[in-house]
């Protein structure tokens, strides 16, 4: 059945059938655009839903596995040096869950569950672990690092117990 309105040169809204606002089955890109918003006002926080499913298709997470992962965390960044307290969605951004996944793999693998803050900082160092290194030895010249690369740790209790000042 033919588009009654592809021979017009504008669609039922008054928009311009012209091929850069024409999707790939002729209908009005604006007026798809209108149709999606007056549906979210009609149905808030649906969209949220169905783009969170979406998301999760393409990372390899899955309701199960989200949960399981949340409760094996106990609710917490899987980054044992932050340990925040993950919520899901929220005004609050930096505490709000991630599902990290591994973005090198050909299939998606899920990681762990992280606070926005990590997921952010990983993101930047795009999987890094010599730049993080780097970066934290640089702070530990100034005494602003209390981490022991090396070790990974903390205030390091093999670094102090040797003598060290607690970062390698």
């Amino acid at each position: 059945m033919p588009n009654q309105y592809l021979s017009t040169t504008h669609c039922k809204r008054g928009h311009a059938r012209i091929p850069d606002n024409m999707n790939k089955r002729g209908g009005c890109k604006l007026c798809a655009v209108i149709r999606k918003a007056e549906w979210t006002a009609i149905h808030p926080g649906a969209q949220r839903v169905i783009d969170q499913k979406y998301k999760r298709q393409q990372t390899g997470w899955t309701q199960e596995r989200f949960e399981n992962a949340m409760r094996e965390q106990g609710g917490r960044c899987a980054n044992a040096l932050c340990n925040a307290l993950l919520i899901v969605g929220g005004p609050n951004r930096e505490a709000r869950c991630c599902e990290d996944h591994d973005h090198d793999a050909a299939i998606p693998t899920p990681r762990g569950l992280l606070c926005n803050r990590c997921n952010r900082l990983l993101g930047h160092f795009e999987n890094d672990l010599e730049c993080v290194g780097g970066l934290l030895a640089y702070l530990g010249k100034y005494g602003k690092s209390r981490v022991c690369v090396q070790h990974r740790a903390i205030d390091c209790t093999w670094c102090l117990a040797t003598g060290g000042e607690g970062y390698c």
